[in-house]
Order: structure tokens, then sequence, then C-alpha cells
């Protein structure tokens, strides 16, 4: 027995001088967030890293797994989804999160990112939401106002308002006659494959979170198109 415990004695001091032994834990911080940044990528759905850090709003190791990724990989790493076909801005936390996603797309497209932040925008995962549609079933109503300003559905509301101003003075059946004319894009823009629209989603989640009344409040202002009678 004493044989035996003095061997094993043995061993564990080899370890503890050991370099190898030294390397194999995290010694600084930045380590440790690298560690976890690799750690976060394996799990039984094989759910891609960023889409983790992304939905946890974990900005620095969104940063870091940026910094590590080779150039070249760079654009299939923002253009990651999850096995809903969630993208990173369905998904992002909040908006530092967001703002840190946007850096990095404009790093790496340049002077087309703006127009990948809009496809990712418009992007409808699986179940045929749009972003908006998720960040709101989120009860996340400051992201609207985020993604908002970069998506299809605002450019073309902007046209479709314009024209409905303009039309006022047309009489209320010949006004009522085009505004569901023109409204039937934004419309479709703005609603789930299950039909329900932005401003339906965001008044159903006011019984959950009272943060969603001034957003559910404004939709119907911000998107004309969207109000009900």
């Amino acid at each position: 027995m004493k044989h035996f415990l003095s061997i094993v004695g043995a061993i564990i001091a080899v370890l503890l001088i050991s370099p190898i032994a030294q390397a194999k834990g995290p010694s600084s911080f930045q380590d440790r967030v690298e560690a976890a940044a690799v750690k976060v990528s394996q799990d039984a759905h094989k759910t891609p890293a960023i889409i983790k850090l992304a939905r946890a709003g974990e900005t620095a190791k969104l940063k870091i797994l940026f910094q590590q990724t080779p150039k070249q990989d760079l654009a299939a790493l923002l253009d990651a989804h999850d096995d809903y076909g969630n993208n990173v801005f369905h998904v992002a936390k909040d908006a530092g999160t967001l703002q840190t996603l946007s850096s990095m797309i404009r790093q790496v497209y340049g002077a087309k990112a703006t127009q990948q932040i809009t496809r990712m925008v418009d992007e409808r995962n699986d179940s045929g939401e749009t972003t908006f549609h998720a960040q709101i079933n989120a009860s996340h109503p400051f992201m609207f106002r985020l993604l908002y300003p970069y998506s299809t559905l605002k450019k073309e509301n902007d046209i479709v308002k314009a024209q409905l101003a303009r039309q006022r003075g047309s009489g209320p059946a010949v006004f009522a006659k085009n505004k569901a004319i023109q409204c039937k894009e934004i419309r479709k823009l703005a609603s789930s494959r299950g039909g329900y629209t932005i401003l339906q989603s965001a008044k159903y989640q006011t019984k959950y979170n009272e943060e969603m009344i001034p957003l559910a409040n404004a939709l119907g202002r911000i998107i004309p198109c969207l109000a009900e009678n």
C-alpha cells in the first residue's frame, strides 16, 4: 500500500511541474474568454457558436470568435443559422449585440454592408417569421426600432404612406379602395406565414410584458397599413 501511494505521489508531483499540465487551464482572462468561445460551439444540436453567443448577448466572446475566424470564412460565420432557420438578427439579445454584429458585417462587406444587413433583416426563419416577429415575440420592443430602418418593409412603407397622403382628398370610398390595394404588399411584408402582422404580435405580447405597449401603440402610426379598423 505504501508503495502504491508513493507512486501516486510521484505522478502528482510530475503533473504539477509539467509545462503541459500548466498549459491545460486558462491562465488569463483572455484565455478564459477564448476557451469559453470555443466551448459554446459544442452542443447536441450543433448550434453555431455565433448564434449561441448572439442569443446570450455575449458581445466580448462574439468579438473574439470573429477575430479567431479566418478571413475567408467570416461571411459564412455571419450567415449562420440554427436548426429553426434563425439568423443572428432573429436571436440577438439586445442593442449592444445587434451593434456588434452590424459592425462585423460592415468590416466584412464594406460598401455592400447595408445591402447585406437588409437581406438579413428581411430574412424569414423556417416558421416564416421575420426578424421583427422573432424579436417582438421575444418581448424585445427596442429591437424593432433598430432593425426597421434597414428593412424592405420601411422602404415600401415610406412609398405607400406618401401615396396615401396624396389620395386622402379623393373621398372615403375611393381612398379605402386605394388603401386596400396599396397596403396589400405592406401587410405581406409585415406578416408571418400564419398571417399575423407584427402589430398583432406586439399587441399579443402586451399581455405578458407591459414594455411592449408603446410599440403596439406606435406601430399603427409607423405603418398605417397595419392599423386595424
